[in-house]
């Protein structure tokens, strides 16, 4: 994809990302999802996009993970962006987006940052079984073996899910953000927990 275009290819890679090309990448869109790994950068992604494009902030807490709760919202809502990790594996089957984002962030932070909260003990199996469950039929058990979650999400995203969605999707590498002014260095995130973003 071309910097500065206003035209995004479907599962268009973005590496370089400030906020005015935000503005006008994005505007266009009204009901976004920004989705991925947990701990890939969603809840900071979202949170910064909505406030740069004006948007509505939902939160995956404020739904529950719960894709009943989340179609409801999207179908009477407006100008809303959704941080979403929990929903990767069903980002196909949600009605009514019209962008998804996928944060791209490096495996090993990824995995840094999910043993520094212990959620890799507490929550990946869950991720995995889901992924297991929803592409059971399209999708081998042994893919599944010694990988790591976030390895899994990417993998599927890009071989399965890019060709079942029917809005608009792009790639936003992590580092992109750091050309946002909400951007925090990573020096200043090592205590950081879980949904903190300043």
């Amino acid at each position: 994809m071309k910097k500065n275009s206003e035209e995004m290819e479907l599962g268009a890679r973005l590496t370089f990302l400030n906020d005015d090309e935000a503005k006008t990448l994005l505007k266009k869109y009204n009901k976004i999802i920004v989705s991925g790994p947990q701990r890939s950068g969603t809840t900071f992604a979202a949170s910064a996009l909505s406030k740069t494009l004006g948007y509505k902030y939902l939160d995956e807490t404020e739904y529950k993970n719960d894709p009943l709760i989340l179609n409801e919202i999207i179908n009477k809502s407006n100008n809303l962006i959704v941080q979403g990790p929990a929903q990767c594996h069903r980002l196909q089957d949600i009605d009514g987006l019209d962008l998804i984002i996928i944060m791209k962030r490096n495996i090993e932070d990824i995995i840094k940052s999910q043993d520094r909260i212990d959620w890799t003990r507490r929550f990946e199996q869950v991720e995995v079984d889901n992924y297991r469950k929803r592409f059971g039929s399209i999708i081998d058990n042994n893919f599944y073996e010694n990988k790591t979650i976030s390895v899994i999400k990417y993998a599927i995203f890009e071989k399965y899910q890019i060709d079942m969605i029917t809005c608009d999707a792009i790639i936003l590498e992590y580092n992109t953000m750091q050309n946002s002014e909400y951007y925090i260095k990573k020096s200043n995130r090592t205590n950081f927990k879980s949904k903190q973003t300043k």
